[in-house]
């Protein structure tokens, strides 16, 4: 029970982008995948670092190693500004669930598969799990799957102090939401407008939400926000 006078903490939210509005990204670099990946993955195992210092660090180390063609955006409530994903014993241990949600499986349509996405799948599982989360990994490319692993993670993360979401796959923009594209057939030359996209689409907006936890939660978008195009 709740002393008298005691405050809960509040829920908070960060999302951060691999790329800036209207931006794309690189599917694999040097280490095999998105450069984005690449450099939250070493800025994370390297050092512990407030939440704010880090993802200033990996939008800096993104945007040289790509020479500006990766520009990450992200928002950090004040809340989350000196939580930490690096597991830190000086902190003490918070309760951490993880969702690797990549969609890397597009041969289903005449887009290309996504060879980097499934690696960084491997491999931002692989380093979540040493900072203390578990890690459910594996979504498969069809609309429902995702679906299905976003109605269990809101409900596996509301359990827990903090909660992380890694998801990439292509993407494209309708205004000012980032959608992710499912695997499920579909022909891009004719069916990636925006009133399609936002119909079969899933929102960026949609996935960070069901990060639950009681008090940090964390968004990582690493495809491409390119805006669909309009519709006649």
């Amino acid at each position: 029970m709740k002393a008298r006078g005691q405050s809960t903490p509040r829920r908070a939210l960060s999302v951060a982008y691999a790329t800036s509005f209207d931006g794309e990204t690189h599917d694999m670099d040097a280490a095999g995948g998105n450069p984005f990946a690449t450099a939250l993955i070493k800025a994370v195992s390297t050092t512990a670092l407030p939440f704010t210092e880090l993802l200033t660090k990996v939008q800096k180390q993104t945007d040289r190693a790509t020479e500006g063609f990766q520009k990450p955006q992200f928002t950090i409530p004040d809340s989350m500004a000196g939580w930490q994903l690096h597991t830190s014993t000086k902190l003490g241990k918070d309760s951490r669930v993880a969702l690797v949600l990549v969609v890397s499986d597009y041969s289903a349509t005449r887009w290309k598969s996504l060879e980097g996405a499934a690696w960084d799948e491997r491999r931002v599982s692989a380093m979540l799990a040493e900072q203390g989360f578990s890690v459910h990994q594996g979504v498969g490319p069809s609309r429902g799957a995702i679906q299905k692993a976003l109605r269990d993670f809101r409900l596996w993360s509301a359990g827990h102090d903090s909660a992380a979401i890694y998801c990439t796959g292509h993407g494209l923009m309708v205004g000012d939401e980032t959608f992710l594209l499912p695997g499920s057939r579909f022909d891009p030359t004719v069916e990636t407008g925006a009133r399609w996209v936002a119909r079969h689409g899933i929102s960026v907006t949609r996935i960070a939400d069901v990060a639950r936890a009681r008090q940090h939660n964390v968004c990582f978008f690493a495809g491409c926000r390119r805006q669909a195009h309009r519709d006649a």
